[in-house]
């Protein structure tokens, strides 16, 4: 019940904001691949139409609110944000 809690609270606070979209750790590296913050490789993506779009301070991977579709984007645009991290039990 409290990790839906959580999510719940977590939707709220995102569909809030006034942003269409937010960072969720993943970055492209100087080989050009794309990788999440930890430094594991991507094996999944859902990238928007025309993404990743190749620019050079593209650099950062965004999730829309809308569709959850990615895009490459500028990584000093302020947005929200979602961590992933190990809660002891």
């Amino acid at each position: 019940m409290e990790d839906i809690y959580i999510a719940q609270q977590a939707v709220t606070h995102f569909t809030n904001s006034l942003t269409s979209d937010f960072w969720f750790g993943l970055n492209k590296m100087e080989n050009n691949a794309w990788s999440w913050i930890d430094g594991t490789k991507m094996e999944y993506s859902n990238w928007d139409k025309n993404e990743p779009y190749n620019h050079t301070d593209n650099i950062c991977g965004a999730i829309a609110f809308a569709g959850a579709h990615w895009s490459a984007q500028d990584c000093y645009k302020v947005k929200p944000f979602v961590c992933e991290f190990k809660i002891k039990v």
